[in-house]
């Protein structure tokens, strides 16, 4: 059976690296470490037990890109947050039939001004277009997310 794995990596390390070179462990003695494809965001690999990849220094230097923000929903404790080190940041709400009255949204202090609470706006906004909720923005950030980006989307869901 063939064991292939997707490994995400950073768009612009991935473009530097003119040929990867792997080390690891494959899952058997007869069949090592294979880069079957490679895309612009990912690497795929065949019979990887674990594995680490060698990037020239040149190229390390060049990425300053960190890990991609995910933006996810807890609905029972009304909030959109993203998973940080060892903190979170998020936007909570009160749902009120469908209206959604986005009042807080919080990054930790060093974390701020990296664009990680316009990734969260981004977040709980689509959400709401998706689900046809409307939006109150009782939260000043918020508010001056959707100044800086009037979409159509956003425009007839506002309250």
């Amino acid at each position: 059976m063939r064991s292939l794995h997707r490994v995400i990596i950073s768009s612009r390390v991935l473009q530097s690296i003119p040929k990867p070179t792997f080390t690891g462990s494959s899952n058997s003695k007869k069949s090592p470490i294979r880069l079957i494809e490679r895309s612009h965001q990912a690497l795929f690999l065949e019979n990887i037990k674990f594995f680490k990849i060698a990037i020239p220094q040149q190229s390390r230097r060049m990425s300053t890109e960190s890990p991609p923000l995910i933006v996810e929903h807890d609905p029972s404790n009304k909030k959109f947050f993203i998973r940080l080190a060892k903190d979170e940041a998020k936007l909570e709400y009160v749902r009120n039939g469908d209206i959604l009255n986005m009042w807080h949204t919080e990054v930790p202090p060093p974390l701020q001004g990296k664009g990680i609470a316009k990734v969260l706006a981004q977040g709980a906004f689509d959400y709401a277009v998706q689900n046809n909720l409307k939006m109150m923005l009782t939260c000043s950030y918020l508010q001056k997310f959707y100044k800086e980006n009037p979409k159509e989307e956003y425009k007839r869901l506002i309250v």
